[in-house]
């Protein structure tokens, strides 16, 4: 179904003579990721909606996407399996949010992820290799932002913990998916496999 609708997206294009003939493929890619993300934001925003947390959700995937796109992290080898890993540890993590109610264990986690950042960080993909500059700015960028992230999910949670647990509980849970697709993409890198 998904194919269809790429194929049609992309021969739209090259009747309208947006786009050549040669790069079709380039745009085929194209379309499939941006497809892809819309499905998976799609699941996503109907789970929330389910659960009745939206703002969670939002506040969660802030904190991943933030984390995620200066310290890297583990990448699927096809969008099919991204799409069921991302829905599958999305689903646990709003559990999680749901269930754990304890602050300080979320903390403790979190600590984790900023310490896999402050000494492992980034990770390169290897769909697109980092120069030495970019590795450092990178680096800097994320040690900043786990500890920037921390430091808000504390604040909220001691000055505001009657309201906003909900809050200080998602960023929490956003630093540790990525910690834990972090970990995974380390175990698999240094072994060299692709999953």
């Amino acid at each position: 179904m998904l194919d269809k609708i790429i194929n049609k997206s992309t021969d739209y294009l090259i009747s309208s003579e947006v786009i050549d003939e040669d790069d079709r493929d380039i745009y085929e890619y194209g379309f499939h990721m941006l497809y892809s993300n819309i499905l998976i934001i799609i699941f996503v925003a109907v789970i929330a909606l389910y659960f009745s947390m939206v703002l969670q959700t939002i506040v969660y995937h802030i904190t991943f996407i933030l984390l995620r796109s200066v310290c890297g992290g583990y990448h699927a080898s096809t969008q099919q399996k991204c799409f069921i890993i991302s829905f599958t540890v999305f689903v646990l993590s709003l559990f999680g949010i749901a269930i754990i109610s304890s602050f300080w264990i979320a903390m403790f986690f979190s600590l984790m992820s900023v310490l896999l950042i402050w000494f492992k960080a980034p990770i390169e993909n290897e769909n697109r290799p980092l120069s030495e500059d970019e590795r450092e700015k990178m680096k800097i960028s994320g040690r900043i932002m786990a500890t920037v992230l921390i430091i808000v999910a504390l604040i909220t949670y001691i000055l505001f913990k009657e309201i906003y647990n909900w809050f200080s509980i998602s960023i929490l849970f956003g630093m540790i998916t990525h910690a834990f697709l972090f970990v995974i993409a380390l175990l698999l890198e240094s072994r060299k496999i692709k999953l």
